[in-house]
């Protein structure tokens, strides 16, 4: 797909981005049509990226982040959501 948005997760910022930007170590295989509709497949499948959130965190060293984080962030919307 050209001009594909991905959604990434930047673990500097603890925090998601829909982009078309390429280069991201942490970024999910699916490819989006535009901005509003990776935002839209990030509000509902917010559980499922929040498990991939804490598995990269921990994994990066951060043990037990994943007993005490339950939200996920965008920030294109600048939206938090609890993800469980």
């Amino acid at each position: 797909m050209a001009d594909a948005i991905k959604l990434v997760f930047k673990p500097e910022t603890l925090s998601w981005r829909a982009t078309g930007e390429q280069g991201f170590e942490f970024e999910l295989p699916e490819e989006f049509r535009s901005e509003t509709e990776a935002v839209q497949y990030f509000k509902n499948n917010r559980k499922k990226l929040l498990e991939i959130e804490n598995s990269i965190v921990e994994g990066l060293g951060k043990k037990g982040y994943s007993e005490t984080n339950n939200t996920v962030f965008i920030e294109n919307t600048k939206e938090r959501f609890v993800g469980r």
